[in-house]
């Protein structure tokens, strides 16, 4: 039996009381839950804050984790799915209407659509989340949808005789009930 003094510097530190490591490299994690701000603007000011504050010495690295990875993952996904869903559309309307005009008078409200959501998400104070994002996708083909219900009624009214202006007045009479309770749900 050998005193510990003998065969080593015995001192107290401040240490972490536990060391994790990832991919062979040591891990400190600092955990945190979001509240009031959206996570994507609450990272930014936070990098931004870490950056000026918090000095890195050399071989140390800050790493962003958690809901982050999967929100800039969703993120990321979402920048390719949503133009092909309006493509996916833009297809849709071409095939049924098989004309220019109204496939392209049909598409004009999904951006109408998206203005309108943007506006009601700032009017309650939201930020445009992921969540937000695949609303609008929802929004969308709701747009879209009532415009078809219109769009067939006022086509069906032009074969018949009216007057462009008659058709789009007799489609907007007709269609209305349908086309507000599909908005509103």
């Amino acid at each position: 039996v050998v005193p510990l003094g003998r065969v080593a510097d015995v001192s107290i530190v401040r240490a972490p009381t536990l060391i994790q490591r990832h991919n062979g490299e040591r891990r400190l994690m600092v955990g945190f839950n979001v509240r009031g701000v959206d996570l994507g603007t609450l990272l930014a000011r936070a990098e931004q804050r870490v950056k000026s504050a918090v000095p890195m010495p050399p071989g140390y690295r800050v790493v962003w984790g958690g809901q982050y990875e999967t929100f800039a993952a969703a993120r990321a996904r979402l920048g390719i799915l949503i133009p092909v869903v309006l493509l996916i559309i833009l297809g849709v309307l071409w095939r049924l209407f098989g004309r220019l005009r109204p496939t392209l008078i049909l598409f004009s409200a999904v951006p109408f659509a998206g203005t309108g959501g943007v506006l009601a998400l700032a009017a309650r104070g939201m930020p445009i989340s992921i969540s937000a994002a695949i609303g609008f996708i929802a929004l969308s083909g709701i747009a879209v949808l009532n415009g078809v219900v219109l769009m067939v009624r006022l086509l069906d009214l032009e074969r018949q005789g009216h007057t462009p202006e008659q058709a789009a007045q007799g489609a907007a009479i007709t269609r209305m009930r349908p086309v507000l309770v599909t908005a509103l749900v």
